[in-house]
């Protein structure tokens, strides 16, 4: 089953009124699926397991087929400039922002997120 590993999400500029979100990560094919097609959906969530117990999500960052073309691991690098309030899942407090990645290949689905990132989207006031 093809793995994503190694999530790594970057937060840029969250200081102005767009934002450089980049997700960085690898995928361990094994020997059957080398030369298979995937589907890669990523995808930005809020943390609110504290507030009502259930994360939101924010955005699809990224859906997109892809082919290890023979390799075993494939690294990927995903970057998009976002409207900052897409990311501003907590109103009131300091935003908690987390990538999710999704395979789906035709036999089956890989997930695996990232560690929460903790980023204050808003200007101070």
């Amino acid at each position: 089953m093809a793995i994503p590993r190694n999530i790594r999400l970057t937060i840029e500029n969250s200081n102005s009124r767009r934002i450089d979100v980049t997700v960085c990560h690898t995928i361990e094919f094994n020997q059957d699926e080398l030369y298979e097609d995937f589907i890669e959906r990523i995808e930005l969530w809020g943390d609110d397991k504290m507030f009502n117990g259930k994360d939101n999500r924010l955005l699809i960052m990224n859906n997109a087929t892809i082919n290890p073309q023979g390799e075993t691991s494939m690294r990927r690098d995903i970057t998009r400039s976002v409207v900052r309030a897409m990311l501003d899942e907590d109103k009131h407090a300091k935003d908690e922002v987390y990538a999710k990645v999704v395979l789906e290949p035709r036999f089956g689905n890989a997930r695996a997120e990232s560690p929460v990132f903790q980023v204050k989207i808003r200007k101070k006031d």
